[in-house]
């Protein structure tokens, strides 16, 4: 009897995808900072949306289309928090510091900061 190997669904190849990255992540000094999100190549965001992150009261964060209108300095913009590990120029540009100014500047709800640029 000839048993051929089924070939892997998505959420196995996606499993053992996460494996190999948590394999990475914790051989690396720096890699307790980085967290693996999930996200759909093409979400549903209308032209005057962007997708922002949310948290349930379950600890569990989701995309969620928003209105660029109704944001407020409260809200995580997802587009914000993605680095794309295939983008070669980004990683190179950010090997090292390049500052070309920086000025403190009060946050709305009055802390301070300082933006570089």
């Amino acid at each position: 009897m000839t048993v051929l190997a089924l070939e892997k669904t998505l959420a196995g190849q996606q499993i053992d995808l996460l494996r190999q990255l948590a394999g990475v992540l914790s051989g690396h000094p720096l890699g307790a900072s980085f967290r693996l999100m999930f996200a759909p190549p093409d979400p549903q965001v209308a032209e005057d949306e962007i997708l922002a992150q949310t948290v349930t009261a379950d600890g569990v964060i989701e995309l969620r289309p928003r209105k660029i209108a109704a944001l407020t300095p409260d809200d995580v913009l997802h587009t914000m928090q993605v680095l794309d590990p295939a983008d070669t120029d980004f990683t190179d540009y950010g090997r090292g510091p390049r500052v070309a100014y920086c000025e403190e500047i009060r946050r709305p709800n009055g802390d301070r900061g300082h933006l570089q640029g």
